[in-house]
């Protein structure tokens, strides 16, 4: 059986902008310096590529889990990790320092990647959770989220912070994690 969690509604968008305004900024200079088309189209061709990485890309960021393992689908590239080495959710509370804003990154907690320094997990990045000032979840988390952790938590792996897990699950109606 194939479960399929998008995460294109838990993921930061910036990180989508960026990569369209990447793309876009190396299509105009390739149509500018070959002369193709003038400025002012060549804007509107750069604009029209952000548009679309914007809109589109959230919706090929997948993360598939059948009997072998997981797919990690990401800017519509897949990386399989097998079931053995994959650990759990790393669930990390912290602030914000630019806007004092309080938030959770989810991150996928792997056998090759320990913790670095400070602790801080170094795999893929899955999710960011938006929290209240006291680290408690808002009650209005998306369903993907909830989704997220009931994957885990039907496959056995431990989630870091089962309090929030479970906060988000309830409020979807959904089985708290296992003890």
């Amino acid at each position: 059986m194939v479960t399929t969690v998008r995460l294109g509604g838990i993921r930061p968008r910036a990180d989508v902008i960026g990569c369209g305004c990447l793309l876009a900024m190396l299509a105009a200079i390739v149509l500018s310096t070959t002369g193709a088309v003038s400025t002012g189209p060549c804007l509107l061709i750069a604009a029209g590529i952000v548009a679309a990485v914007a809109v589109g890309v959230p919706r090929t960021s997948l993360l598939r889990a059948d009997e072998q393992g997981l797919a990690l689908v990401l800017l519509a590239v897949p990386r399989r990790y097998a079931w053995q080495d994959v650990r759990g959710l790393a669930v990390e509370v912290g602030e914000e320092p630019e806007t004092g804003a309080h938030r959770a990154v989810v991150r996928l907690r792997l056998a090759d990647r320990p913790a670095g320094r400070g602790g801080r997990h170094r795999g893929p990045l899955l999710a960011v959770l938006g929290l209240t000032e006291d680290d408690r979840t808002r009650g209005i988390e998306r369903r993907e989220l909830a989704e997220l952790f009931a994957l885990f938590g039907g496959r056995g792996l431990p989630v870091d912070r089962p309090d929030l897990a479970n906060a988000v699950l309830a409020a979807h109606g959904l089985p708290a994690l296992p003890a």
